[in-house]
């Protein structure tokens, strides 16, 4: 039985460790890499992107045939294919799909050629942003989908005006601006990495207010692996469950009255174990059931119980405090509905299992500090997605989610707990 427990949990350990090894390892056959990306990007005066982009693959070994280039329609309203040509190399033919993404594939003729140079032109309307009353390009020249490293990278972005920028991202890579051109410069961006261009400027055209994101490709990931790694742990909690073991104990099953009996047999419900001691009291000639009919509005007519105290002597404790209840309040519906005295009879009754050992005292107080462990997560958690809100960091936000799913598992533990002895089962 614990061998199998711990070759499971082994296991899931294993796959958690591959699975953050997989998304956090860039690897990649080098079969051929990309040696130079020049991107100009001209901004019309209505916030359209007119877009060329000069592709150079560098084929280490193997033969090809194909390219394949997708824009994702993220910022854009729309995107349009412009042209594909090969400067070196003869493009044969090309597979185009326009949507919400431009998805394009180019065939071509290799030829032994150790390089290939394909220029690509396309347009995205709408690429420009109002964010807080500022112009906002917040744009990915070569998208994120290469799964092969990029050097030699160049983006120009030429402006129609002639503006003061307030921020750049990534202000390392400026390496010159005059009037509305400004030009980057990255020499080497890892395989399924996405650079992105962050320039805000005061509103020079009105476009449709956008909300900035600052989620990442890479967030994404992050997120995907704090979720598992959540998951995993909470799993492993709940393989761990401790197993109370019940002493000897001096009573039998029955040696129990009957409420007793009714609060085992319904899952500790506290009211269906009071009803069975009524009915017990009853036919003990204790009380007395009476019902009766009374008028309600609109002409109907509504059954109603009411209780008669007929002898207190010999009773136990449960049923002194039951027939002192109904002193007060003699209608069942009434009975039933004061919350404050069910709450604390449930104390009552479980305490009198407690001392037959029908009620594990070790079980409820390992449930009692599990569930209380959970606020351990629960509380540091929304501290931390409050400030990752706050400060737009992504990671913060995963790590949260990762406690919370770690706070739940604590909880379904805790509700897992069985309270009840051997003896009682």
């Amino acid at each position: 039985m614990y061998s199998l427990k711990n070759k499971v949990l082994g296991s899931l350990v294993l796959i958690s460790f591959l699975l953050l090894f997989s998304l956090s390892s860039p690897a990649y056959a080098k079969e051929y890499e990309i040696s130079n990306y020049d991107v100009s990007l001209q901004v019309s005066e209505e916030g359209d992107f007119l877009v060329e982009e000069r592709i150079t693959f560098h084929f280490i070994e193997g033969d090809f045939s194909y390219a394949y280039r997708e824009v994702k329609g993220n910022v854009f309203t729309d995107l349009e294919f412009v042209s594909i040509e090969g400067l070196n190399v003869p493009i044969r033919d090309y597979e185009l799909r326009e949507g919400r993404n431009l998805r394009l594939k180019w065939y071509y003729d290799q030829q032994g050629r150790k390089e290939a140079t394909f220029v690509f032109r396309y347009i995205g309307r709408g690429g420009l942003q109002s964010i807080r009353g500022e112009n906002v390009i917040n744009w990915t020249p070569t998208g994120a989908d290469w799964d092969v490293p990029i050097r030699d990278l160049d983006v120009r972005i030429r402006l129609p005006w002639t503006v003061e920028v307030r921020e750049i991202k990534p202000a390392a890579d400026l390496v010159a601006r005059s009037g509305g051109e400004y030009h980057f410069h990255k020499e080497y961006l890892a395989s399924g990495k996405a650079y992105i261009l962050y320039l805000t400027f005061p509103k020079q055209v009105a476009m449709t207010e956008g909300k900035e994101s600052y989620w990442q490709r890479e967030d994404i990931y992050y997120l995907l692996v704090f979720i598992f790694a959540g998951l995993i742990l909470m799993i492993m909690d709940l393989m761990m469950r401790e197993k109370i073991q019940a002493r000897e104990g001096a009573y039998a099953s029955s040696d129990l009255l009957i409420y007793e009996k009714a609060l085992l047999l319904n899952h500790y419900d506290t009211r269906s174990s009071v009803m069975a001691q009524l009915y017990e009291l009853a036919k003990k000639g204790k009380i007395k059931f009476h019902s009766s009919l009374k008028k309600t509005p609109f002409l109907g007519k509504q059954a109603e119980v009411t209780v008669e105290i007929l002898d207190r002597e010999g009773v136990s404790r449960v049923e002194e405090e039951i027939l002192n209840k109904l002193a007060e309040e003699n209608r069942l519906e009434k009975f039933f509905q004061d919350y404050r005295w069910f709450s604390r009879m449930d104390q009552v009754l479980k305490s009198f299992l407690e001392e037959k050992n029908f009620i594990s005292q070790k079980a409820r107080y390992s449930r009692k500090r599990t569930a209380l462990s959970s606020f351990l997560f629960l509380l540091p958690a929304t501290a931390i997605i409050i400030a990752g809100a706050i400060y737009s960091q992504p990671l913060f936000i995963s790590l949260a989610i990762a406690l919370y799913i770690i706070s739940l598992g604590r909880l379904i533990k805790a509700g897992l707990v069985n309270i009840l002895t051997p003896e009682a089962l």
